[in-house]
């Protein structure tokens, strides 16, 4: 079952600073996806939603995507039972996305994702005003489930995208998302 992480002002502050600075880091650079301030806020209210989900579950968090220099490394890290870490790639989309374009990593990412993610978790957020980082003081978000990377290296490519930005991803079919309940239970020791 998803997670709901209603996302306050404070919250949404906080994803747009944090927007604003990795866009204009990434600014001018050609990437897998679209560059817009836009993106960049979707991406910064799912990692915050994940965070507040982990801190709701009692699990200790590093906020890693908060460091610029940490860039390289997973999203967050999840302090599990005997001192085990987890290490999460947060993946987010608009709500109107996640249907057509949703859970995918591109075959061009996969690889540095095998090797920095030990699970990536699925997030969608309500479509935000689409004027770079709106007006709105409030969001809604909802986990809706992992994967780990093996999990999707093995789900065949496709190409998803609109037509003239399609991207070569592998595409995780809704039925085959792990529900968070079992990621709970892995986190807790008892799985």
């Amino acid at each position: 079952m998803p997670a709901h992480v209603h996302i306050d002002a404070e919250i949404l502050d906080d994803a747009k600073s944090m927007a604003r600075e990795t866009y204009m880091r990434f600014a001018g650079r050609t990437g897998y996806y679209y560059n817009t301030i836009n993106s960049h806020l979707v991406g910064k209210i799912g990692e915050l939603a994940c965070v507040h989900w982990a801190a709701s579950m009692g699990v200790d968090c590093d906020h890693v995507f908060r460091d610029a220099k940490r860039e390289s490394e997973a999203d967050l890290i999840l302090m599990m039972e005997y001192d085990r870490r987890l290490r999460v790639e947060v993946k987010t989309w608009s709500s109107d996305l996640w249907q057509p374009f949703g859970r995918c990593v591109s075959t061009g990412q996969m690889p540095g994702v095998t090797a920095k993610a030990d699970i990536v978790m699925w997030c969608i957020v309500d479509p935000l005003d689409g004027v770079g980082l709106g007006n709105r003081c409030t969001a809604e978000a909802e986990i809706m489930g992992w994967n780990t990377p093996a999990d999707i290296a093995h789900i065949e490519p496709t190409w998803t995208g609109p037509i003239g930005r399609q991207r070569c991803n592998h595409q995780v079919p809704m039925e085959q998302v792990r529900p968070l309940d079992h990621l709970v239970a892995w986190l807790r020791g008892e799985a």
